[in-house]
């Protein structure tokens, strides 16, 4: 179906929607997501007597390329081709309802697969078990696909999952090696899959003979390159508008809110009082802590725009810290970072000079370990901390927890050589400001070593193992 003006052109975005909309006027149209600065799609339920009935996915080019392109070859058409190919296959899809063009901007509409829950709503090891199903499943009926993760996935009544975005499919003559790593690195790269797991699927494919051992090392590389490609492109897309963030303009101030909280920041910058360090605040009906930073020049980054891209460098790497609210750049430079309550639990520094030395043995070893295991963690996602201090973590007890505080120098790379990391090391012992027995550390270099997966004879060698 295609959907034309009738004399003279018209604008796109607005006018082209409200074509779609008059095709299904007898609907209620409810936006899915919210749309980034920089998106081309949109998606909306159709919903008729409180059922969905359709959905229907937006494609509306903006620049005169995209416009050009979609012309040539619509997104949408490609989808739903692939939709009815995967359908004669034997994979679940949504019923193609229609395909809709007006001038370069076009529309999907798929018929709602009712009731349904979102795969994200299962645990973490159940979504990774479906998805690499699926990808066993597609690989088998000679498909590739290169945006598979559970937002792409629902489940139906029967909780059978039901693949419902296409666009990235490709049919192929034949299945390689490469795309067989690929596709299982997109699971790997979000869910950290075991050797076992990994080892089973390879096996229920056809044709994938040599070492499995060595194919399964590539896998995982492929997956951390995979997972930090897509830290840095949500990174990039919490700085403007998106699913993640809102921009609010105010008086005097630019401010990024996760969408998670009503944060009242005219009233967060007001109750702050005059302070270089951290502080409570209380913004409407919750409390906050607020991080400012100084000015800096207009070619300079703010620092709180710099800590909030840190805090979510270590978020989508699931990675325990603070929770970011919101970052705030002031007309003059200055800025400042709101995260979640954090002057409940003391920085490690702080929590060392007052109950180190009243503290048990045993609860000694066991806050070590914490602290090699999560710097450990830290290091094997490749995430380089250049201010990995005591000041910069917090620790707790009942339950022990351990979290990192905001800090503008925190970075995802593609790789941290064992002298980095070690260096690291020395500076964060040399931070101490207690005195930490041999014991003690090597209880922290072994759980490091174990979450790096390091030689312990070799970090220890590297690390300081001495008491100060």
């Amino acid at each position: 179906m295609v959907l034309k003006k009738k004399g003279g052109r018209e604008r796109m975005g607005t006018q082209a929607l409200t074509y779609f909309k008059d095709r299904y006027r007898d609907y209620a149209w409810e936006p899915l997501a919210n749309r980034s600065s920089t998106s081309i799609r949109s998606v909306y339920r159709l919903v008729r007597d409180g059922v969905p009935a359709f959905y229907i996915k937006i494609y509306d080019p903006a620049t005169p390329v995209q416009k050009l392109v979609n012309r040539l070859r619509p997104r949408t058409l490609h989808e739903a081709r692939m939709l009815e190919r995967l359908r004669r296959s034997g994979m679940r899809v949504p019923g193609v309802a229609a395909h809709l063009r007006c001038g370069p901007s076009s529309a999907l509409v798929t018929e709602a697969v009712e009731p349904v829950r979102r795969l994200w709503d299962l645990d973490r090891g159940a979504q990774a078990s479906i998805l690499l199903d699926m990808a066993v499943a597609l690989l088998q009926k000679g498909f590739f696909y290169t945006d598979l993760h559970a937002g792409n996935v629902l489940l139906d009544q029967d909780s059978r999952p039901v693949l419902i975005d296409a666009y990235e499919i490709k049919p192929l003559a034949r299945i390689r090696r490469r795309h067989v790593i690929e596709l299982i690195s997109q699971v790997q790269s979000g869910y950290g899959l075991g050797d076992r797991d990994v080892g089973a699927a390879l096996a229920r494919l056809p044709g994938q003979p040599g070492d499995t051992a060595r194919l399964i090392g590539r896998i995982k590389r492929r997956a951390a390159e995979l997972h930090a490609r897509r830290v840095r492109r949500w990174i990039r897309r919490s700085l403007s508008d998106g699913s993640f963030s809102r921009r609010e303009r105010g008086d005097g101030y630019t401010a990024l809110v996760n969408r998670r909280f009503a944060v009242d920041i005219p009233g967060a910058l007001a109750g702050l009082a005059p302070a270089n360090h951290p502080a409570p605040v209380v913004a409407g009906e919750r409390a906050y802590s607020f991080y400012p930073f100084a000015r800096v020049g207009w070619w300079t980054t703010p620092g709180a725009i710099q800590a909030w891209k840190g805090l979510l460098t270590l978020v989508f790497n699931m990675v325990p810290c603070v929770e970011p609210v919101a970052a705030v750049v002031r007309n003059d430079r200055s800025s400042a970072l709101i995260t979640a309550p954090a002057h409940d639990v003391p920085d490690l520094e702080a929590w060392l000079r007052r109950g180190f030395e009243s503290m048990e043995y045993p609860e000694k070893r066991r806050c070590a370990a914490a602290l090699g295991g999560i710097i450990g963690d830290l290091h094997a996602k490749n995430i380089h901390h250049d201010g990995l201090v005591c000041s910069r973590l917090a620790l707790g007890l009942d339950p022990l927890r351990v979290v990192f505080l905001p800090s503008a120098g925190v970075r995802q790379r593609r790789s941290l050589s064992l002298e980095e990391r070690l260096r690291a090391l020395t500076r964060f012992d040399q931070s101490l400001p207690v005195a930490v027995g041999r014991t003690l550390k090597l209880a922290f270099l072994k759980a490091y070593a174990q979450a790096t997966g390091d030689d312990l004879r070799q970090v220890a060698r590297g690390a300081p193992m001495t008491g100060r």
